[in-house]
């Protein structure tokens, strides 16, 4: 676990079963990765905490396994690609950038509480896929999505959804 930042050139966890924890005691900060990140443990991906605010920048792509939660509090910026290959949970409000390049999560997004969790993707003229449903089991407050193309199974908010896209498909 890092309680405050980390930064590095290059990032690949092993896969084995172990959390990979960043800003888990310091508010506000922002985890600065320089390369293609691969996070292959299977004990999941926790940034930031309900209380504690946390951003991740990487120079290239970021994908999670697809075993493990990846629980977030903050906002994730790439470069080229992310893809959260497991279930993705938020523990506060969460933003996914990405420099015009498609965004996926292979499973489902929910919120921690209903109502009360909101998601951004901005990904350009990238395309966001999502296999699984968005706020199935607990649905998000607002949804804010660019991209080129969405790809869909569910999505489901108590307040708002704003889609701004050239295509939709919806599963």
């Amino acid at each position: 676990m890092v309680g405050g930042v980390i930064k590095a050139t290059n990032l690949q966890t092993a896969s084995t079963n172990f959390a990979f924890k960043i800003g888990q005691s310091i508010p506000s900060g922002t985890s600065t990765l320089g390369a293609n990140t691969t996070l292959n443990n299977t004990g999941g991906f926790f940034m930031g905490t309900a209380s504690n605010v946390h951003n991740l920048s990487v120079t290239g792509s970021l994908t999670t396994a697809a075993t493990g939660i990846a629980k977030l509090n903050g906002g994730v910026t790439t470069t080229t690609t992310q893809t959260y290959s497991g279930a993705v949970q938020l523990t506060g409000d969460s933003s996914f950038t990405t420099t015009n390049s498609a965004v996926t999560f292979s499973s489902t997004v929910d919120g921690t509480t209903a109502n009360t969790e909101s998601m951004t993707v901005a990904a350009g003229s990238g395309n966001l896929t999502l296999s699984g449903a968005l706020g199935d089991t607990t649905s998000l407050k607002n949804i804010s999505i660019t991209t080129g193309a969405l790809i869909a199974a569910a999505v489901k908010a108590d307040t708002a959804v704003t889609i701004t896209n050239s295509s939709l498909l919806v599963k």
